[in-house]
């Protein structure tokens, strides 16, 4: 994950400081999504999502597009998850929507 947030902030031309400007948390804070973490808070993830749009499945497994675009009014979730992975990213969407 921490390589695919990384593909992001290349693929949008920017540094790690206007990445940590943007989805608001501290520049350290960021570095260490992009070298250290193995999961994301749910409020970055949310953040990535609402701010850039970034496509959370692509985030996560790898799988789909690396954005979600303006025209698409369905989106599918076609990822091969453990159970237990499948639990954890189902309860992690369901806070997402939620808040």
């Amino acid at each position: 994950m921490k390589e695919r947030l990384k593909e992001i902030r290349l693929k949008l031309g920017y540094s790690q400081q206007k990445m940590a400007e943007i989805l608001n948390v501290e520049l350290n804070t960021y570095r260490g999504y992009e070298y250290k973490t193995k999961n994301f808070p749910d409020n970055f993830l949310k953040t990535l999502l609402t701010k850039l749009q970034v496509n959370i499945n692509w985030l996560l497994s790898g799988s789909g597009e690396m954005f979600l675009t303006c025209d698409s009014k369905h989106y599918e979730l076609s990822i091969n998850f453990t159970k237990e992975e499948a639990i954890k990213v189902k309860e992690m969407l369901l806070n997402l929507i939620a808040k």
